[in-house]
């Protein structure tokens, strides 16, 4: 069985977990040239010793620089989104970069929200843990639950409506 993108951030410490996810977060935002560009790259200089507009972009958004990088740990990071964009769909990762944060909330899915849907066991986990949310702490906080990625930056309106409909 192979690994999934979940696995693969659940195995780094979270120094490095929170520089992937700035780094991917950015990768993903710059678009499909830039996912091609990090996913393809191959230049004897490393990232690091590349140069270039796409790099110039990348380590200098606000979410990287934040990160204090060294040489070092920029090229690491960038070598992570490499391994990760050549063996996962985008959407897997777009899901795991948010999942980790968002599981900090103290809401374990232990089934309270079968009491407001008959479908509860064939919701995925997301859905499983929004309608635990609605079941024990009320609506209100189910929609701050559902729309967390939004107000933090970390999903877009279209990407929490796919997540939870």
């Amino acid at each position: 069985m192979s690994e999934t993108v979940m696995q693969f951030l659940e195995n780094l410490d979270d120094n490095t977990h929170s520089m992937v996810k700035n780094m991917m977060s950015t990768i993903l935002s710059f678009g499909k040239t830039y996912i091609d560009y990090v996913r393809d790259f191959d230049s004897e200089n490393g990232f690091m010793f590349s140069g270039g507009s796409k790099m110039n972009d990348l380590m200098n958004s606000e979410k990287v620089m934040s990160d204090g990088h060294s040489g070092c740990s920029a090229a690491l990071t960038m070598r992570n989104c490499q391994y990760m964009l050549q063996r996962y769909p985008i959407n897997d990762i777009e899901t795991g970069l948010y999942f980790k944060d968002n599981d900090d909330i103290s809401i374990d899915i232990k089934g309270e929200g079968r009491t407001l849907f008959k479908t509860y066991d064939k919701m995925d986990n997301y859905n499983k843990k929004a309608c635990d949310v609605w079941a024990s702490k009320g609506i209100d906080e189910a929609v701050n639950y559902m729309t967390r990625g939004i107000t933090t930056g970390e999903m877009s309106y279209s990407e929490m409506r796919e997540r939870y409909g």
